[in-house]
């Protein structure tokens, strides 16, 4: 089956998911309006094992490409992909991919929703609450109101709906109720972490005293909420350190203050990796930490978190639906709600102070769960078995 991703070329989930559909049979190419990735994201971290995915740029290259131009380019987007014989365009998000392949006239097609697409105005209002600078009301008051009314067409016409958490699948029924959802949270490569059963991965002994902050340093991850947590728990004497990645997004210009003010202070206990790490070297992190963080103002289903739960590090998470679908406080995880530095503080000093006992009973539980249930190479022949049997 061939197989039109139509997204960005720069989206980790987009390659991943390609990448696992190319492994499974299908041929698979990308199509989108941005010029083609520089040689750091065709050759640099967290990404996919195998060739390259083809990319096919859609008229004449966009670094942001806004509405309008997916617009001005539906009709070319509808001849490419006949030039290339596609059998099915898949697009990954709704908005604006989804939309933009409904306008094309393009079928079929079946588009894949991740995240948390459909509640983006919660976030909105979650950062006026805390004080921070947001899009202009009127502009987050016209999204939420014309959103709905570019989705409902696009999602009548596609033949089925994959949706990468339960959240999701409940927005999507709102918008239209007759429709078939499969619900596939695209997790892991676990043949790129060795085999089935996390052979490769370290148990309790030989991990060190850091905990990793793997999604960046912006507002929307909350990271200054995680370095004001962490200076608290390290006023109240603890030991644990901070790892922090920030190759992904750019860092806010207040987070980057935060932390040079904790870095001068806690400078033996904050970490910083800036530069884009290979899946071999991301992998080493993993086995290393003895924790991780994540804790999105909203999100759908985490390939960070689900690559911390495979990996038997602890998960500190914050109490949003994502991840409540799969975690439960004190069973494989600990959750912090509300999400506060002084929660934060709290729950790591708990953390420090049951370590052994946690790493020995959540590690196995969530290395278990990820097998069954979060294995992105299974999802992807399930996904083709799917489509061949009934397209």
């Amino acid at each position: 089956m061939r197989i039109g991703l139509v997204g960005s070329p720069r989206d980790l989930h987009l390659r991943r998911w390609g990448s696992a559909l190319m492994r499974a049979g299908a041929e698979v190419w990308v199509f989108g309006l941005e010029k083609e990735p520089d040689d750091a994201m065709r050759e640099g971290s967290y990404l996919p094992t195998g060739p390259p995915l083809p990319y096919i740029r859609v008229g004449e290259g966009v670094v942001r490409p806004q509405y309008w131009d997916f617009i001005r380019y539906r009709r070319s987007l509808f001849r490419i992909l006949r030039e290339y014989q596609i059998d099915l365009a898949h697009p990954i998000h709704l908005s604006p991919y989804g939309v933009w392949v409904y306008m094309s006239g393009f079928r079929p097609y079946v588009p894949f929703a991740m995240g948390a697409e459909l509640e983006y105005t919660a976030w909105g209002r979650r950062q006026a609450q805390r004080g921070f600078w947001t899009s202009h009301p009127f502009l987050t008051a016209l999204r939420h109101h014309t959103l709905p009314l570019l989705l409902r067409p696009a999602l009548r016409e596609a033949n089925l709906i994959l949706a990468d958490n339960y959240s999701i699948c409940e927005n999507i029924k709102l918008l239209c109720k007759n429709k078939i959802l499969l619900e596939v949270p695209a997790g892991v490569d676990l043949e790129c972490w060795g085999g089935n059963g996390g052979d490769r991965v370290h148990g309790p002994s030989g991990r060190s005293g850091w905990i990793l902050a793997p999604r960046g340093m912006t507002r929307f991850y909350q990271a200054d909420y995680i370095l004001e947590g962490f200076a608290h728990y390290w006023e109240g004497g603890g030991q644990l350190c901070l790892l922090l990645l920030a190759n992904l997004y750019s860092a806010d210009k207040n987070i980057l203050e935060i932390l040079n003010i904790f870095s001068k202070k806690h400078f033996k206990k904050i970490k910083v990796i800036d530069r884009l790490l290979s899946p071999a070297e991301m992998q080493e992190v993993w086995q290393q930490v003895v924790a991780f963080i994540s804790a999105p103002s909203y999100d759908g289903y985490s390939y960070s978190v689900a690559e911390g739960r495979w990996a038997g590090a602890i998960p500190l998470l914050n109490a949003i639906p994502g991840n409540l679908e799969i975690a439960t406080h004190g069973y494989n995880a600990l959750l912090v709600h509300p999400f506060t530095p002084e929660n934060l503080a709290n729950a790591l000093h708990a953390l420090e102070n049951h370590l052994s006992t946690l790493q020995e009973t959540f590690a196995p539980r969530n290395q278990q769960w990820t097998q069954r249930f979060s294995d992105i190479e299974n999802h992807a022949r399930l996904f083709l078995k799917i489509l061949i049997e009934n397209l």
